[in-house]
């Protein structure tokens, strides 16, 4: 858990990596995560310490987004997959705005 809680700007303090452990949880920052592992003892850290913070925190568990996946949301939604033309729109605007990066990018100083 403590990795998870520093990811919320808590500090951690132990001896050597072991119990006992010191746990400073001021000015907290709201979190997304995605559990690889499924802990109730992690969830509850986590959930208890999200009280304390400003906004939204999301907690899921090995959520796994497919390839070519259309999502949207926070957390996400699969709403879709995408097809290989929009997969193909997406690339060459993608292009196109690089060329015109490196078109204008000296302009003005």
């Amino acid at each position: 858990i403590a990795e998870h809680l520093s990811k919320m700007n808590a500090k951690i303090y132990t001896t050597k990596g072991s119990l006992p452990v010191t746990i400073e949880g001021s000015n907290l920052k709201a979190v997304n995560f995605d559990l690889k592992i499924p802990s109730a003892q992690i969830k509850s850290g986590l959930l208890l310490a999200a009280l304390n913070t400003k906004g939204q925190t999301i907690i899921t568990e090995n959520k796994v987004i497919p390839e070519r996946s259309l999502v949207i949301g926070s957390p996400g939604k699969v709403i879709r997959q995408v097809t290989d033309d929009e997969i193909k729109h997406v690339k060459e605007n993608a292009e196109h705005y690089v060329k015109n990066y490196k078109k204008y990018k000296n302009l003005g100083n």
